[in-house]
């Protein structure tokens, strides 16, 4: 039984964590989740075009178009023909999301540092290690899933 009540509790603090990290996010980026979503899928090449951005976060064509949009208006990504196929848009990062990008990832590591405030040295090192065995399974016993 104490393991289940850990479980939860681990859960419960995580879901905060997340919740507190995206609301700073949103609030420093002027950004939604979907549109930080999307950014970072298309950084990270895990998506190109709308069609992949829509099956990857469930939602309509019309729907990922529409923040696609409001990214573009910001200067944050762009739009190009696909050479092989003019029919299909590719998305890109631009140069000032990633420097408006890099200036946040600083920001926020400035914020977790704070987070981790109560731990010493030894017992963050502690804490990564543990962090990273846990992704490392998670990681093993979903890939294929």
């Amino acid at each position: 039984m104490q393991r289940t009540e850990n479980i939860k509790s681990i859960m419960d603090s995580m879901r905060s964590i997340r919740r507190n990290m995206m609301s700073f996010k949103k609030h420093k980026a002027n950004m939604t989740h979907a549109q930080w979503g999307i950014l970072h899928s298309v950084m990270h090449e895990e998506a190109q075009n709308v069609k992949d951005l829509a099956e990857r976060f469930n939602l309509s064509k019309s729907a990922i178009t529409q923040h696609v949009n409001t990214l573009v208006e910001k200067g944050l990504i762009t739009r190009k023909e696909n050479p092989q196929d003019r029919r299909h848009i590719i998305l890109k990062i631009t140069p000032t999301f990633k420097k408006k990008s890099q200036a946040l990832h600083s920001k926020m590591i400035e914020q977790m540092g704070k987070l981790f405030e109560p731990l010493s040295d030894k017992e963050l090192q502690e804490f990564a290690r543990l962090h990273k065995k846990i992704h490392d399974h998670f990681s093993s016993t979903h890939s294929h899933s």
